[in-house]
């Protein structure tokens, strides 16, 4: 049966002016985009090839008015093979003109995705802003729940493969962890094959000091370093795989999307409203992906681009299990409608543990801009290499003293025993309304082992109130006692 939708595509089309050739490419480019078979496309063709359009026939002559005599008056005849000739054509070009304009201003979903992975393959320099937010949760006693912040913005231009620049800044901050609250800020420049590093903000980890390395620019020539290290031969074969890796996805990009579509790795997409993104209008698509086209997708995408790579029975039980736990809520992406490039891209996920009493919670919130803008990065003044840095400072990641540096580390794992300890005491008394006896009450189920102080080996000193209400929690330092109270 022919399909009226093709037919009524090569009609409009033939009646718009286009050769029989143009329709048939357009047609098949269109094809994998619409579901439409080939059969069904040749089909149609040959269908309207059968019933040509009629050629419009020449007008009759009308007799003039001032060829019968004067006195003999003549009502005007009214044209209407003309009006309905001209009606009849001024539907046919409204409705070729309708259906081009759907086709040019409402592609598919599909037809921009294609199209956007197409142009990100041409692009060199782009910049970028995102914050990924990582999230665990136990249901192990004694387990803390970690919340990872991380804002991560720069610029990157690859035009020259032999000159890279970048720029990039992280900002990370790390709380409910068994150290506390934990915050680190970088900021890093990159300039042919030379990185420069500064740390703007370092973790405060008690047994380190970093303060000779805190805001100072750190240089480091990886070409340098791996030749003082006898690496050079490792580092280039590192380096061609890279560029033959990026080269190959960049040539296959076809191929990839074939993948894709063979191991049907997206299962539905759905438009959303469209929104601006850095003055440009977009195109705002939900995709749901298919978890074991995902699977059958990253092994095929492997196998082409590392032929000689064979995956072990334990990589393979490794990635089911993976898939197997694994929960895509949302991904979004946002497509330019003028220059089809990616301006957004926003994920969410989760892993569970093959147990699932544990879990983590992933979110991607990505934005693009300033593609094609070229990226001014010039070396900081003053930068120096580690090496410089351990000859002018020798307290570099070191206390006063080997002696010194070890209380310090006992003094830090203290601390850490303590706030482990504090939370299970926590979890305690909100089961059972009051706080323990002892500690050794804690474990397992509130904890799985009670800790011991790392100096003496013996436990830490620890009293409850006499209504159960409230506790005090002891440990020897080299300063004295160190108590925490709760009232």
């Amino acid at each position: 049966m022919i399909n009226q939708q093709i037919l009524a595509y090569i009609k409009n089309a033939l009646e718009g002016g286009q050769s029989l050739e143009e329709v048939k490419k357009s047609l098949m480019q269109m094809m994998e985009f619409n579901g439409w078979t080939e059969a069904e496309v040749e089909e149609a063709l040959r269908q309207s090839q059968s019933q040509p359009i009629p050629e419009q026939q020449e007008a009759p002559e009308f007799t003039r008015v001032s060829d019968f005599s004067p006195a003999v008056h003549t009502k005007p005849k009214r044209h209407f093979g003309k009006t309905l000739a001209a009606v009849f054509l001024f539907v046919l070009f409204f409705g070729g003109a309708s259906a081009y304009a759907y086709f040019y201003f409402f592609p598919s979903p599909e037809k921009v995705i294609l199209e956007m992975f197409e142009r990100q393959q041409k692009t060199d320099s782009f910049g970028y802003e995102s914050k990924i937010n990582i999230k665990t949760s136990s249901e192990k006693s004694g387990a803390a729940n970690q919340v990872i912040e991380v804002k991560l913005a720069g610029k990157y231009d690859v035009r020259d493969e032999d000159n890279i620049k970048s720029l990039s800044f992280l900002d990370a901050n790390i709380s409910g962890g068994i150290l506390g609250n934990l915050s680190l800020g970088l900021e890093a420049r990159t300039l042919g094959g030379i990185s420069y590093i500064k740390a703007t903000d370092l973790p405060n980890l008690g047994f380190i000091d970093f303060s000779s390395i805190n805001n100072k620019w750190i240089k480091i020539d990886v070409e340098e370093a791996a030749k003082q290290f006898g690496l050079s031969e490792e580092l280039k074969k590192k380096e061609e795989e890279k560029k033959r890796t990026r080269d190959l996805l960049r040539n296959r990009a076809d191929e990839v999307m074939k993948l894709a579509k063979e191991w049907e790795v997206v299962q539905s997409i759905e438009k959303l409203p469209g929104e601006i993104i850095d003055g440009h209008k977009t195109y705002h698509y939900k995709i749901i992906f298919n978890k074991d086209g995902l699977r059958d997708f990253f092994l095929g995408t492997l196998k082409m681009i590392k032929p000689d790579r064979k995956i072990s029975m334990e990589e393979l039980s490794a990635l089911d299990i993976f898939f197997k736990n694994l929960e895509i809520n949302d991904v979004e992406i946002w497509i330019g409608k003028s220059d089809k490039l990616l301006y957004g891209f926003f994920a969410n996920f989760k892993v569970r543990k093959p147990d699932k009493k544990s879990a983590a919670d992933f979110t991607f919130d990505i934005k693009f801009n300033d593609y094609g803008k070229p990226v001014d990065v010039k070396a900081p003044e003053g930068a120096k290499s580690l090496q410089e840095i351990f000859k002018q400072n020798s307290s570099f990641g070191k206390t006063s003293g080997l002696s010194s540096a070890r209380e310090k580390a006992r003094s830090a794992k203290r601390d850490a025993d303590i706030r482990q300890l504090q939370f299970a005491l926590r979890m305690y008394h909100d089961k059972y309304g009051n706080y323990p006896a002892s500690l050794s009450q804690l474990s397992p189920e509130f904890i799985r082992k009670v800790p011991t102080d790392i100096a003496s080996g013996s436990n830490y000193k620890y009293e409850r109130q006499s209504n159960g209400k409230g506790y005090s929690l002891c440990s020897q330092t080299a300063e004295g006692q160190k108590c925490s109270f709760s009232l």
